[in-house]
C-alpha cells in the first residue's frame, strides 16, 4: 500500500507540472473499475484539492467532479456546515460550469 501511495504521489507531482488531464482520466478509471483502495483515492483528491485554484477547464471538472462527488471517496472529508474544500469545489462547479455532473 506505501509503493501505491508514493506512485499517487508521483502522480500528484505529475499534475502539478500540467499533466492534468492523463493523470485525473487515470484516477478515474481506477475508481471506475474499483481497483485502488478508497484511501488512496481520497489521499489523492486531498493533494489535488490543497494544490487546485479556479478557474478549471471544463475538461478537468467535468473528470474530476463525479470522483469529488463520490461519497465512497470524499464522505469523510465533508463537514456538515459545508465548509471544506470538497463542498466548495463542488459548489463553484455547479455554480460556473453547465454541464457539472450530477449525483
Amino acid at each position: 500500500m506505501e509503493l501505491k501511495k508514493t506512485v499517487l504521489d508521483r502522480m500528484v507531482h505529475l499534475l502539478s507540472k500540467g499533466c492534468v488531464v492523463p493523470v485525473v482520466n487515470h484516477i478515474k478509471k481506477c475508481v471506475d473499475k474499483q481497483n485502488l483502495d478508497m484511501s488512496l483515492i481520497r489521499h489523492f483528491v486531498t493533494e489535488v484539492l490543497d494544490m487546485i485554484a479556479p478557474p478549471y477547464t471544463s475538461e478537468f471538472v467535468q473528470i474530476f467532479l463525479p470522483i469529488i462527488e463520490n461519497n465512497d471517496i470524499t464522505g469523510t472529508l465533508r463537514s456538515e456546515d459545508g465548509k471544506d474544500p470538497v463542498s466548495d469545489f463542488i459548489v463553484y462547479c455547479k455554480t460556473n460550469y453547465s454541464n457539472a455532473a450530477t449525483t
